[in-house]
């Protein structure tokens, strides 16, 4: 793999955007599953919308406005150190979305405990950085794949298999571009990425 290829795959599945691409997928899999009965279809995608805005555009501006504060020294985070601010940062206003979509736009249990599953992940990450670099690449690709699993377990009419599959091999093509990238040695990546699956099962398949 070249590490352009590395660096592009590591652009479209940042962390921030993976809390979109869940939300978009079940969306267009099974709109009930996620949101209320009768929303219309441009309905559904205004929602998608107000998430991306919520995780991803907000935290990167946070991001973006801690470093021109010189609280961290890069937005791609290197440091250790400078990870534990971000993390609960983002953890907190991932926990308030989910309250905000639960009281405001009446989603479903399950997608409010999609949100909250997010905000346990970036906490989770935020308390091992205190002793670890973890891939936070890794913990959410197998957050993707651990969601993806208890729902197609817990409701077998959703045909998640080719979709988990699919998700297989691209977390995979991510956990090779961070080790091409020397991001992260292969204990943070492979680590990272089983703690997300156990996490987020376990959260998803209970619920």
């Amino acid at each position: 793999m070249s590490a352009r290829l590395a660096t592009l795959l590591s652009y479209l599945f940042h962390p921030l955007l993976l809390a979109t691409y869940l939300f978009a997928l079940l969306t267009h899999l099974d709109p009930l599953l996620v949101l209320p009965p009768g929303m219309t279809v441009k309905g559904r995608w205004l929602v998608v919308l107000i998430v991306w805005l919520t995780t991803f555009a907000i935290p990167a501006i946070s991001l973006y406005l801690l470093k021109a504060t010189g609280q961290i020294s890069s937005l791609r985070l290197y440091e250790r150190q400078e990870r534990l601010l971000p993390f609960f940062y983002v953890a907190l206003l991932y926990g308030t979305t989910a309250w905000f979509f639960s009281r405001q736009i009446m989603v479903t249990p399950a997608a409010s405990a999609l949100f909250i599953l997010i905000a346990v992940l970036i906490f989770c990450a935020g308390f091992i950085t205190l002793f670890w670099k973890i891939s936070v690449h890794s913990l959410g690709m197998g957050g993707l794949c651990g969601s993806l699993l208890a729902i197609g377990l817990a409701q077998p009419e959703n045909s998640l298999f080719v979709v988990l599959l699919a998700v297989l091999l691209i977390s995979g093509l991510v956990m090779a571009a961070r080790l091409r990238l020397q991001a992260h040695t292969p204990a943070q990546v492979y680590v990272g990425f089983v703690l997300g699956v156990f996490i987020s099962f376990m959260l998803i398949f209970w619920v």
